[in-house]
């Protein structure tokens, strides 16, 4: 029995080999577009701007080496790196936002003086106008 089976879309995140203070890139591998490892590598390469060409795609845990695309798993994070051996640090261990603390606002006291109502702006045609001269 044959049918036609539609190929899902995987959503990949990946880190440059070395890199820990900069946020993975969202990378999405459709086959369509994407027909092989070399040209997935190629789309890796200017999605995550890399400074060379990526070559090897690496598990940001361990280092392993992915070697196909069906070996890329959707909502998984790896690490993008050329020619170079891979760089073992703590992958998106940069600095992070803390959550802010929620403050009690009271409101402002009023002010002591109104304010004044005159707004102060330039305006165009108080500006000098450059007259046109000819070059000969």
């Amino acid at each position: 029995m044959s049918y036609y089976e539609p190929q899902t879309a995987k959503k990949v995140y990946l880190y440059r080999n070395g890199t820990i203070n900069a946020d993975a890139k969202l990378l999405v591998v459709n086959g369509r577009q994407v027909r092989d490892f070399s040209a997935f590598l190629n789309r890796v390469t200017s999605g995550i701007r890399a400074p060379v060409a990526v070559r090897n795609i690496y598990t940001p845990m361990h280092g392993h080496k992915v070697r196909s695309l069906g070996e890329l798993q959707s909502g998984r994070y790896y690490v993008a790196g050329g020619s170079e051996q891979f760089k073992k640090v703590k992958y998106g261990s940069g600095p992070k936002l803390l959550p802010r603390r929620q403050q009690r606002l009271e409101p402002a006291a009023p002010p002591l003086l109104p304010a004044p109502h005159v707004i102060v702006a330039e305006s165009r045609y108080k500006r000098p106008v450059e007259k046109p001269f000819v070059i000969q």
